[in-house]
């Protein structure tokens, strides 16, 4: 019995250790009240990089909502659900955001522009389009992303 107690200590500290890394910074609530002003919901997430743990979701994205959240340093990852309704004025002002990892979009037409746009997230680690009329021209723009 004895030899399983370091075990059952390590299960006994180790979810207030994960619950305390889960706590939003006073940026990352800044954020997250911001998201939620603009209707959207948003959390930290882990498994995100620690300078930018907010993953944000927009069920009906618009471009007031987008032009907010953009130069958020602490926005890690964005779904952004029925896009149709974003301009490319919203999408340009993506390639603003330092350290977007994740970007999901859902519905739409893409043009040769707001592909470009999303080609230019340098952080970008996973790109998720779902429902998107794209072109070869436009996936053509998305060939700049190496991560």
């Amino acid at each position: 019995m004895l030899r399983f107690a370091p075990f059952a200590l390590l299960l006994a500290v180790a979810p207030p250790l994960l619950a305390a890394n889960e706590k939003p910074t006073e940026a990352e609530a800044e954020l997250i009240t911001l998201v939620v002003k603009h209707g959207g919901t948003a959390k930290v997430q882990s498994g995100l990089d620690a300078e930018s743990r907010v993953a944000a979701t927009f069920n009906k994205p618009t471009e007031a909502a987008l032009l907010a959240v953009v130069k958020q340093p602490t926005l890690g990852s964005l779904d952004l659900r029925d896009a149709t309704k974003i301009t490319e004025k919203a999408f340009a002002a993506l390639s603003q955001l330092p350290n977007l990892q994740q970007l999901y979009v859902t519905g739409g037409t893409l043009t040769a522009d707001e592909a470009s746009a999303i080609g230019s997230l340098r952080p970008l680690q996973l790109l998720v389009l779902t429902g998107c009329k794209l072109t070869d021209a436009e996936v053509g723009k998305l060939t700049k992303l190496k991560n």
